[in-house]
């Protein structure tokens, strides 16, 4: 049987082992034949769509690079959790998303959503896995 999953990813870049271990499993997912419907990113998560992080150099993986490379290749929606992107100061409260100025520093691959469309995907999956 092909299973869909839902991923949430809600460690940062390189604060833990968290946020590799979920891109290998959705490339492994992928890779034996099941889908992934979603990634949805939480909390300290959302840096993994951020674009400006100073951590991205030749000592570490560009994890932002990859999540962006199983999106364009599978078509895997990765979604970035709104309120926790204002909590964290990446975007303002009253940010108007439709204008690229306010969301130049995310990842074009990323999509700006409220936690509703995490209980949508949720809803759409047989799985539901949490990094």
């Amino acid at each position: 049987m092909k299973y869909v999953y839902t991923v949430m990813v809600t460690s940062s870049l390189y604060s833990s082992q968290n946020s590799m271990s979920s891109f290998i499993f959705s490339r492994t997912v992928i890779s034996l034949g099941h889908n992934i419907y979603s990634v949805f990113f939480y909390g300290d998560g959302v840096f993994n769509g951020v674009t400006t992080s100073s951590m991205k150099n030749v000592h570490y993986v560009n994890i932002e690079e990859e999540w962006r490379k199983l999106h364009d290749t599978h078509n895997v929606r990765l979604y970035l959790c709104i309120n926790s992107l204002i909590q964290r100061g990446v975007i303002k409260k009253n940010t108007n998303l439709s204008k690229e100025k306010n969301t130049k520093n995310i990842s074009k691959a990323f999509s700006i959503v409220g936690f509703s469309r995490f209980l949508k995907s949720v809803k759409k999956s047989h799985r539901f896995i949490q990094f």
